[in-house]
């Protein structure tokens, strides 16, 4: 098994003579980015010369993300309106998703993007609570890429 990352000109052997079907990689170790595999499995160990047969597999390229998106809030007041605008930042792969939670509760409503579809690196959302409680608030925005890596965020605001 050969790795090659993104810019890289030289493939680096991983592993050899392996003697498994499946092998598990733990990619927590390696550096994000867009990687390639090479595989290449042969028989020459268990037959004779003229007769052992080898094949290599090139993968496309993938992506290594070991990293969640980052969520970045600013909330203000505006009349009687809460408005949160949240931006998510990636740096691998797209945002896949967004969402958000009052006062630790009401987990996973949807944020839509203002561009209309998740689907790059950044992505901005706005939220609009026009229905807050006098007091204090909680406001939790997590947002998760295409590897499911989730970036969790929040801003405290009063309603007076």
């Amino acid at each position: 098994i050969y790795l090659r990352g993104a810019g890289q000109q030289t493939w680096k052997l991983v592993e050899e003579k392996l003697k498994l079907t499946s092998v598990y990689w733990d990619t927590e170790a390696m550096p994000e980015g867009m990687t390639q595999l090479r595989i290449i499995a042969s028989d020459a160990a268990q037959n004779p010369a003229d007769l052992a047969l080898r094949h290599e597999y090139t993968s496309e390229p993938f992506a290594v993300d070991n990293s969640p998106p980052v969520v970045q809030l600013a909330a203000r007041r505006q009349d009687d309106i809460t408005i949160v605008e949240a931006r998510f930042i990636d740096r691998v792969t797209a945002i896949r998703g967004a969402s958000y939670s009052i006062d630790y509760a009401d987990h996973g409503l949807r944020l839509a993007p203002l561009d209309g579809l998740f689907d790059s690196r950044e992505e901005d959302s706005v939220l609009r609570l026009d229905d807050l409680a006098v007091g204090e608030h909680v406001i939790s925005v997590q947002a998760w890429d295409q590897l499911d890596n989730v970036g969790v965020a929040r801003v405290v605001i009063t309603v007076e």
